[in-house]
């Protein structure tokens, strides 16, 4: 991702705390956590044109509103609790850790979390190289010796490129004989994990992609002036109330448990396409990070389908 879109990002999370905090404060105490990665948003807000930041902040508070027709808890006014709601912005590295939530809503013995998305739908952004063993790090399944065999003369040549000090677009025929090869062998092991796995391999897959906490998540489809709000609910921890029914109900969201088609988009070399059963697809696109050559490619993971099971609501601003 560039510099510029990770900028818009992180001022379209400042711009939802700051909605979160103007309109939840109606109903109850709100303190807004300044630490982790809130200076960071703070700065790319500040640092867009007014018109930008009251575009971004029109949308979100769109969206806050979607948010409180779904969770009438921050709301209610209950007398037995402190009514009081903080606000945290995390760090982007808790995604390597299954956690995708950009905001964290927090009250009493509730949290809600928010993934802040503007104007894509990616998922993930996960890299393979020589030494990372995307197999236990993604699937819980450490990789076979054959995947590491096969990949490790494909790394090698690229670190004696990044040696020489090589700019990508001078290395010949990256997507052929860098690339193509690379995913064939990342799809093979897939699929041999699966096999030896009795199929735990889709479920597993989404809950790496997607993060192992329910959350929303938040787009910004500036083109369109619409704010999308999906809701991913596997655990049963959104949609609730006390005094209220929420205005807006949201199902669980089924899990994967069967692969249907893994291979590589048709008249292409550097993507894959993943298609698992209850609606659920993705896109995973290989691409080096940086114009000179590393020894390690980068993935931009980005979902194609999801099921009816998601809610999604969309509303203009």
């Amino acid at each position: 991702m560039s510099d510029k879109s990770n900028n818009q990002g992180r001022a379209y999370e400042y711009a939802w705390c700051l909605a979160l905090e103007q309109k939840l404060s109606v109903f109850k105490k709100v303190i807004v956590d300044k630490q982790n990665g809130f200076n960071a948003c703070y700065r790319a807000y500040e640092s867009l044109e007014k018109s930008l930041q009251e575009r971004y902040l029109a949308s979100a508070k769109q969206g806050v509103l979607l948010l409180l027709d779904c969770e009438p808890l921050l709301s209610e006014v209950i007398w037995s609790s402190q009514n009081e709601i903080t606000l945290s912005l995390q760090k982007d590295k808790l995604g390597e850790i299954g956690d995708v939530r950009d905001i964290l809503i927090y009250f009493d013995r509730f949290c809600i979390g928010l993934s802040i998305k503007h104007n894509h739908d990616a998922v993930k952004h996960s890299r393979l190289s020589k030494d990372l063993d995307f197999g236990e790090k993604w699937l819980g399944v450490g990789v076979s010796q054959h995947y590491k065999d096969t990949i490790k003369p494909l790394f090698e040549r690229l670190e004696n490129a990044k040696k020489e000090g090589m700019l990508w677009r001078d290395f010949p025929n990256k997507e052929r004989e860098i690339y193509s090869p690379l995913l064939q062998a990342f799809k093979k092991e897939v699929l041999r994990i699966d096999e030896n796995e009795k199929n735990k391999v889709p479920q597993k897959m989404v809950e790496y992609l997607l993060g192992k906490y329910d959350f929303y998540k938040a787009i910004l489809l500036e083109r369109e002036q619409k704010t999308k709000l999906e809701a991913y609910h596997f655990n049963n921890t959104l949609n609730r109330s006390v005094k209220n029914k929420p205005k807006r109900i949201i199902p669980l969201s089924k899990l994967p448990t069967r692969m249907i088609y893994f291979d590589f988009k048709p008249k292409s070399f550097n993507t894959l396409e993943l298609v698992l059963n209850e609606g659920w697809s993705f896109s995973l696109r290989i691409h080096n990070a940086s114009s000179r050559v590393e020894p390690s490619l980068k993935f931009d993971i980005k979902l194609l389908s999801i099921p009816v099971s998601v809610a999604v609501f969309i509303v203009g601003f």
